[in-house]
Parts: C-alpha cells; structure tokens; sequence
C-alpha cells in the first residue's frame, strides 16, 4: 500500500485498525483484495462473510496476470492520449539537427548502440544525443511516426518588420 494512502486512512480515522482492513479486504481492479492476494483467501472483516469464502483458495494467476496486463495497457494508452505521447521517427544519417542541449547545430553520423541515441557532428566535437534532444532543421523530415495523425507543415516568419 502506498505510504499516502496509509497516511489519509490514519487522519481520517478514529479506528486505524478497521481503516486498514477496510482497505486490506477491499478487491482491487483486478477483482481481489489484496489480502486474498497475499494469503489466498478473503480475511475475516466487520462484514459478515461465509465460512465457505474463508477458506484458503489462490486465485488463478494466469487470469490475474492477463487481467493485469491489461489494465496496464489501459493504464498506457489514456496516459498517451492525454499526454500526446507518440513515438518520434527515427533520423537517417547526413540529416542536419540542431541539438537542443548544446543550443548548436549539427549532422547525424550514425545511431548509437544504445535505442533511440545518434552520433552528432557538432563543429567543435562529436556528441551523443538522445532523439528527444535532436530536432532535425528541415521541417518536413520532423514528422511523427507514420501511423500518428500528426502533420507538420512549414512556419512562416510572422514577426512585423516596421
């Protein structure tokens, strides 16, 4: 359980007791409680319960690990709908970068061992940078993924010149 969640049942309470066995005997989102979980069986609580249910009895662990995997999965595509999180394409070398740590431009050498890094030619040195760290200067090579709905196009200079 997590500390905070500990910390408000502890205020909220005058029993702290019968706050964490409320919380103990409460089914998660995968339809156990997590003393169920723990011991195999549902704990006796201030609710009046079968002897039957007290019995031991472990719950399947394929159906709670397909259950799991995909609330996980839930879990994963609100954060990156809400989020707009999409996979960036990745850059073929020769492609001219600017490097938004160094605040300097320059050319992709080759990807890096590691995923998602490239080797940059910089004027002064060679660097490795994360893709998250190198946007490519020509516009229309800075798209998303191709299954992303995301267009970029050109900006103009819209700065008044008087």
């Amino acid at each position: 359980m997590q500390y905070k969640r500990q910390r408000i049942f502890l205020k909220k309470s005058n029993e702290p007791e019968k706050a964490l066995l409320a919380y103990r005997s409460t089914p998660l989102q995968s339809g156990y409680s997590p003393s169920q979980l723990l011991m195999g069986r549902v704990i006796r609580s201030t609710l009046p319960t079968l002897d039957s249910k007290l019995n031991p009895k472990l719950p399947e662990l394929d159906t709670l690990r397909r259950r799991e995997d995909e609330s996980r999965r839930q879990q994963k595509l609100c954060y990156d709908k809400r989020h707009r999180a999409i996979p960036l394409t990745p850059l073929k070398p020769d492609t001219e970068v600017n490097i938004t740590t160094h605040h300097e431009q320059g050319t992709i050498l080759k990807p890096a061992d590691s995923p998602r890094s490239y080797y940059v030619q910089t004027p002064t040195k060679v660097v490795r940078r994360n893709r998250e760290h190198i946007v490519p200067l020509n516009s229309s090579t800075y798209t998303r993924s191709p299954d992303s709905k995301v267009q970029t196009t050109p900006v103009e200079n819209t700065k008044k010149t008087t």
